[in-house]
């Protein structure tokens, strides 16, 4: 799946993936990550992320039914 995924989803996924992981490890590690506007911002990305992903997966649904 990871091959046929498209460039302009994989990237924005990444780049807010990384964030959300450096945000835990620090959380993890004991540094202090903000509180309550910082774990709002890691839920606001979990739900952009989960948002593309629908989309996409249910456009490339479409696009293999019509074949």
């Amino acid at each position: 799946m990871a091959a046929s995924l498209d460039l302009t989803l994989a990237v924005p996924i990444c780049n807010s993936l990384a964030i959300i992981f450096t945000l835990i490890v620090g959380k993890a590690l004991g540094e202090d990550i903000g509180g309550k506007r910082a774990v709002a911002g890691m839920v606001l990305t979990v739900i952009g992320i989960s948002l593309c992903i629908t989309s996409s997966v249910s456009k490339t649904q479409g696009q293999q039914s019509t074949l």
